[in-house]
């Protein structure tokens, strides 16, 4: 398979996964719906320069999604599509920026360049976050552009690398803040150790291009944080210039999860390549004076470090550190033959969760989940156990046939996933009903508040024109004597609820499943005051 054959088939597998999610499963509540409704009330008020969210500025999250949904939007009209569209390309051209990283390390070295990309799709944490409207595909986009820009200058010299850097990190800026810099800083910044004495001109030269393009990135930054925070206000330009950067740094030492927090979770989020014998026979035979390999080692370690010293972990903030990763995976595989017996693991695992699908729809029932069995559709188990016993039987004769197969597997056990979450808990995850109604009851001018936290998820599923009150506690009588008429979603573990204290006067309208409690809408019923 050669380059072209390896694009085209990227494509497809990119098309199957992220088809297969959009039609499996809605805009999931709380993160998708908060982020395309900042896009929405953007929409509305055609304010391009200040988020806003359920009518307040919004300062968690700079603009360049909702501006690229809005730009979608303007050429299709708005729907519910091309939100979920725009984080994946970027995933996808992530994958083509990854093979043109892998030509600049090693430019004769094709296997390499046509193994990197398929290890990323395949690795489950990148699989999943890739169909999602999230920031962290373009984090990791533009975070490979600024890599690219970093190369351009080692390979090319000049000033031109250094401009495509500091662009890039900029927009990245734009994208999801200076969290971009992570992942290609350290490496410009570690060039002595990976380049050698090999970097046109001089080392002075060089480190004057790593300033250039940060002083670039972030003119590019304050091109639109600046103007924003002006038009703002002042509440508003606090929270994006010093609540979003320095506040976020200091208190990031608190360690609310300790720094070897993220070395528990590797194994699991660059499955099924953690579990592959194959992987760490190949890295010990790198040649680790290899620039290239270096390069990786410069690119993945000092992220790493950086984030685990910071407290707020979450598993997806490694993302853009992943195709460094698989570029060095691919480096390692490269060089070795396939034995068999590596590949073992993968092949039981794949066949324990094929034959646990097929059987879960006689276990479920008598647990109390009867509605569950039919979720669990037996053609996913059958390809399953079909893959893994073919695994089993038939030897595998080529690393890059049993990288494609492991991603393909990976890929279809999310779509598996998908079907089963779209008819057990996809009802719960789906906001139309309810947002429907709050948009009904807005139309009649009446007020609506929602007790407890409000992410904007029902703005636009409902196409929200007006804020839902946010109310927290428990004075609910308080708000009801100001808007006697007006109209409350509360939520409830169980329903009716243990301690109805906050039920007292008031007059259920309807009920819902919302996530994993009961969305009640209640009006204050005036009869028994």
């Amino acid at each position: 398979m050669n380059l072209k054959k390896t694009s085209i088939f990227l494509i497809l597998l990119w098309l199957v996964l992220c088809g297969w999610t959009w039609l499996s499963r809605p805009l999931m509540p709380v993160d998708e719906t908060r982020y395309v409704a900042a896009a929405w009330e953007m929409h509305l008020s055609k304010d391009y320069l200040v988020p806003h969210l359920n009518g307040e500025t919004y300062s968690h999250k700079p603009p360049m999604m909702f501006w690229l949904i809005n730009l979608g939007w303007t050429i299709f009209g708005v729907n519910s599509l091309w939100p979920r569209i725009v984080p994946p390309l970027f995933g996808l051209a992530s994958l083509f920026l990854t093979i043109l990283i892998s030509k600049r390390l090693w430019p004769d070295d094709e296997q390499t360049a046509l193994l990197a990309p398929f290890l990323l799709l395949g690795s489950i944490l990148w699989t999943v976050f890739t169909t999602l409207v999230m920031f962290d595909m373009l984090i990791a986009f533009f975070a490979l552009a600024g890599i690219l820009g970093v190369l351009h200058a080692y390979r090319e010299g000049g000033i031109s690398g250094w401009i495509i850097a500091g662009l890039s990190l900029g927009l990245g800026i734009i994208s999801k803040g200076p969290v971009v810099f992570l992942p290609v800083v350290p490496a410009a910044l570690l060039a002595p150790f990976w380049a050698g004495k090999s970097v046109y001109g001089s080392w002075l030269r060089w480190y004057m291009g790593v300033f250039f393009s940060i002083l670039l990135a972030a003119a590019v930054g304050l091109s639109w944080a600046l103007p924003s925070a002006m038009a703002g206000g002042d509440e508003y330009a606090e929270a994006l210039l010093w609540g979003q950067t320095t506040k976020r740094m200091v208190n990031s030492f608190a360690h609310k999860q300790p720094v070897w927090w993220y070395l528990t979770r590797l194994p699991l989020v660059l499955f099924p390549w953690t579990i592959w014998v194959a992987v760490y026979r190949g890295i010990f035979k790198l040649d680790f004076k290899d620039v290239g390999i270096r390069f990786c080692l410069c690119w993945i370690v000092p992220g790493l470090i950086i984030f685990s010293l910071v407290s707020g972990k979450q598993e997806y903030y490694l993302i853009a550190l992943f195709p460094g990763f698989a570029l060095l995976v691919a480096k390692a595989l490269a060089r070795i033959e396939l034995k068999r017996p590596e590949i073992f693991p993968f092949t039981l695992i794949t066949g324990l969760i094929g034959s646990a699908w097929l059987v879960a729809p006689f276990f479920v029932g008598r647990f109390g989940y009867e509605d569950w069995a039919g979720a669990f559709n037996p053609f996913f188990g059958i390809v399953l156990v079909i893959i893994s016993t073919g695994l089993f039987v038939k030897p595998i004769k080529n690393i890059k046939t049993a990288v494609i197969i492991q991603t393909v597997t990976v890929i279809f056990i999310l779509m598996a996933a998908h079907t089963a979450f779209k008819g057990t808990l996809g009802p719960r995850y789906e906001v139309n009903e309810l947002a429907q109604i709050v948009k009904q009851y807005q139309d009649k001018g009446i007020p609506v508040a929602n007790w407890g936290k409000y992410d904007g998820q029902f703005h636009f599923a409902g196409k929200l024109e007006k804020p839902v009150a946010e109310r927290h506690g428990v004075h609910i009588d308080e708000w009801f004597e100001e808007n006697p008429n007006g109209i409350g979603i509360m939520y409830f573990k169980k329903f009716p609820p243990i301690n109805p204290f906050n039920l007292k006067n008031k007059k259920v309208e309807k009920r819902l499943f919302y996530r994993t409690k009961h969305a009640v809408i209640v009006s204050w019923d005036k009869k028994d005051d």
